[in-house]
């Protein structure tokens, strides 16, 4: 009720998502995220930068760029303003371009830090598999190749896989040296 009330109560919403916690009542940073730019999308490949929204801390309500895709909440009418999900992503990214387009179309996402839910993350996929890390770093081609420019986009896509290949031969090479 209170999510509800603070979407008919605020101005140019598009999406609402929420507190979101892990298991263990960890808070879950992927609740309010940044758009990925080409760099900030090399840096979280290579371990060293996230997508994190910082400018809001975690009690506070606001506008942000990306939503997590396990609590989005608008209208069926803004929902098919913005065409909905776009089928080519199978999983992860889907968030990120929702949220995207509802910012292209001119509406604001907003972090509603009142309401909580539980999220169980990596469920569906283990983090440290290869398949995850095939899924989720196409999932940000398949965004650079729909929102960005085609050169941009093509550079975006190089220096994903180089990131990719890059750190799968540090993992290969720390497993290596640990063997040994």
């Amino acid at each position: 009720a209170k999510i509800l009330r603070f979407y008919e109560s605020t101005i140019n919403v598009g999406f609402v998502g929420c507190h979101m916690i892990d298991g263990t009542g960890v808070f879950l940073k992927e609740s309010k995220r940044t758009v990925p730019s080409f760099f900030s999308s090399f840096m979280k490949i290579i371990g060293l930068s996230k997508f994190y929204y910082s400018s809001l801390n975690n009690e506070q309500s606001g506008c942000v760029d990306v939503l997590a895709g396990a609590f989005m909440f608008t209208e069926k009418t803004i929902y098919d303003k913005i065409d909905g999900f776009d089928e080519e992503y199978f999983m992860y990214g889907e968030d990120i371009d929702l949220s995207y387009k509802i910012l292209k179309a001119g509406f604001d996402n907003y972090y509603f830090s009142e309401t909580q839910i539980i999220h169980y993350k990596g469920e569906s996929t283990k983090k440290g598999s290869l398949n995850y890390v095939f899924v989720f770093y196409n999932a940000m081609v398949i965004f650079a190749k729909k929102h960005f420019s085609a050169r941009y986009a093509r550079i975006f896509s190089l220096a994903i896989h180089m990131a990719i290949y890059l750190r799968a031969s540090a993992s290969i090479l720390k497993r290596v040296v640990q063997n040994l």
